[in-house]
Parts: C-alpha cells; structure tokens; sequence
C-alpha cells in the first residue's frame, strides 16, 4: 500500500506590491503584497550515493550528490579517509551535461569508432594524445563574461574512465575523476535511472500567489511634493 503523499516544500518566494486606484468611496489606495510561490515535491530517489574504489584496485571512494532545489548534479572523487566538503573539485553538471555524458560514449557511439579514430591526431594537441584515450567526447559546459568552460570526458580501453574541465580562455585545466572503467560502467548501469527520474521530479514545480499582507498606503495627500 502507497503512503501517504510527502508535503510539498517552498523553495522560492518572490515578493510582488500590487497597489490599485482608490474606488470612489475611498480615497486611500490599497497595497497588496502577494508572493509567487514555488513548492516542490520532495524526491523519490537518494540525493547522494557514495561507493569504494577498493573492490576495484583502488584506493578512495566516489559518488554523487545532487542538489534538487536547483537540479544540478555534482560527482566526486575522494582520496582514502577523506570526506566531502563543497570544493571547486566538485563536477557540478545541468542536466545537459548530464545528458551528454551518459549517452555519448564508446558503447553507444561504437558505429563511429573508425572515424574517430582517423581525425583525433588533427582534432588534439600531442600532449592530449599522451593519454593513449580511445575515446574522447568534449562538450561546452557554461560560458561567463570572460571564458568558455569545456568538460572532457575520456575513455580508456581496460583502464580509466576520466573527466577533466577546462578553460583555454584562462589556461585552467582540473581533473575531477580518475574511476577504473569497469567501476564507471557498473555504476552507471546501476544509477542512471535515478539521477535520470531526479532533474526531472526537480523540475515539477507548483507555482502560486499568496497574499501576505493587505493595508491602506499612507495619505500623502496634504504633505509637499518634497517629502516623495
């Protein structure tokens, strides 16, 4: 049997005066404040995951948390005996991002492994080529006022699944994982669905307006004109 239906949350409010001509008994205007509000259904699905590298010949762990109030997906890596604290080391992904990065990889692009095979030399630098990847996929993440920021993620036969995020703009280049491939593939497998289900709940909004206050304006009528 179902349970009972989880209490919707606020998540913004958004304050708005509305203020409306005297009808022709009054001569004081009215104030309304109203609020636009926004619930949200809380999840279904766990916000975070966290999972051992050991089993995988590998020291340090790796999850995910996603951030449901404003549908964004960070994915971590931590060293051994290391915990979690929001850091720039962090992969904080929209849903875009996400789409991308579980879609386009060797496995379902396999049809196109021979061509990009042929054109990567003319596509990347040497030091790019240094990491013997067979597969790489880059993608435009975000853009502010002063760079464009590239997320890269690489696959290696045997070996390494690794996502860099990069800025040519600003000569930044970060690491954010290293998973041994075959830890990546089970994870995925095991989880897409969820953080599939999670940007779309965390989209599935109520919006209304709810009124806070209701009181006359003050009568300016017999002060000066400098007192506005």
């Amino acid at each position: 049997m179902a349970g009972p239906k989880s209490k919707a949350r606020t998540i913004l409010e958004t304050a708005v005066t509305i203020i409306r001509d005297p009808e022709s008994t009054s001569y004081i205007p009215r104030k309304n404040v109203v609020h636009l509000r926004r619930t949200q259904r809380p999840p279904t699905e766990p916000l975070r995951e966290e999972w051992s590298l050991e089993p995988y010949g590998m020291r340090g762990s790796w999850g995910y948390v996603f951030k449901y109030e404003t549908g964004e997906l960070c994915l971590y890596q931590l060293e051994e005996g290391h915990v979690r604290r929001p850091s720039g080391d962090a992969a904080t992904m929209s849903s875009a991002d996400w789409g991308v990065l579980k879609t386009v990889n060797p496995k379902n692009l396999a049809e196109y492994e021979e061509e990009f095979s042929a054109e990567v030399s003319h596509a990347y630098p040497r030091e790019y080529l240094a990491r013997k990847s067979t597969f790489m996929a880059v993608w435009l993440a975000k853009t502010s006022g002063t760079a464009r920021w590239f997320f890269r993620a690489s696959y290696r036969v045997k070996d390494y699944f690794v996502l860099d995020l990069f800025s040519s703009d600003c000569g930044v280049f970060r690491t954010l994982l290293i998973i041994p491939l075959a830890a990546w593939n089970e994870k995925m497998e095991q989880v897409c669905g969820r953080i599939d289900s999670l940007f779309h709940s965390s989209r599935n909004w109520n919006e209304a307006l709810v009124v806070k206050k209701n009181a006359p304006l003050q009568d300016h009528s017999h002060r000066s004109s400098s007192s506005f």
